[in-house]
């Protein structure tokens, strides 16, 4: 095949066995072309400087930098470079952050690898590749109307409250947060843990969908 016509793929996976597996699966397909291989999201963003690809197989869960995290990165600075999240995480919650951050599709690590090859192909012709639970999923989430106490809540966040809530959903770190409002990382680690406690949620990514369903983000 011709280089032009390849699909040129990133993969940012922290398991070095999947990693190994997937570098020889998407190897041995003579339409893509596999340009970088990432432990965490900080590695691949660096990477991506250098090298761009029209597609990213993004875990979630990695240290340094997560998926939500990075894929908001990369949609920002590459535009036209697509995300598929590639997760064993389907929890509702890490699905609705993961496309808020960008995915346009999602597999899961349970699937088998020919599903992944169809998700890259559908994916990179414009596509979207959703199994039938994370399309019931979406749609529960982000068509669902506002609940009735968003109103009140919004209401009762403070100014700072608010940027830090949106900066979050937006997957800026901390750091970026505590430059945007002034303030250290260890205070803005503080008011996230005070907006986990008034929306009732245990860490980020249940935040983050939460506030979306709510239409406060």
């Amino acid at each position: 095949m011709d280089d032009a016509k390849l699909i040129r793929i990133a993969l940012a996976e922290d398991n070095p066995a999947l990693r190994l597996v997937l570098t020889r699966t998407l190897s041995s397909d003579s339409g893509f072309q596999l340009l970088i291989q990432a432990e965490n999201g900080q590695k691949l963003l660096d990477c991506l400087c250098d090298t761009p690809v029209d597609i990213v197989l993004m875990d979630v869960h990695m240290p340094v930098m997560d998926g939500i995290s990075a894929t908001r990165r990369i949609k920002e600075r590459y535009p036209h470079t697509q995300v598929i999240a590639y997760t064993e995480d389907d929890h509702d919650t890490t699905i609705v952050a993961m496309h808020v951050s960008g995915a346009k599709s999602f597999v899961s690590k349970r699937d088998n690898l020919l599903e992944l090859i169809k998700a890259i192909r559908v994916t990179a012709s414009g596509g979207f590749y959703l199994t039938p639970s994370v399309s019931t999923t979406l749609q529960r989430y982000l068509a669902a109307a506002q609940r009735p106490d968003s109103t009140r809540l919004a209401e009762e966040l403070t100014p700072t409250e608010k940027k830090v809530l949106q900066a979050t959903v937006q997957g800026r770190s901390s750091s970026e947060i505590g430059d945007l409002i002034n303030k250290s990382p260890r205070t803005v680690e503080d008011i996230r843990q005070r907006l986990y406690q008034r929306f009732n949620v245990p860490n980020k990514e249940q935040l983050i969908a939460k506030a979306v369903r709510m239409g406060l983000a």
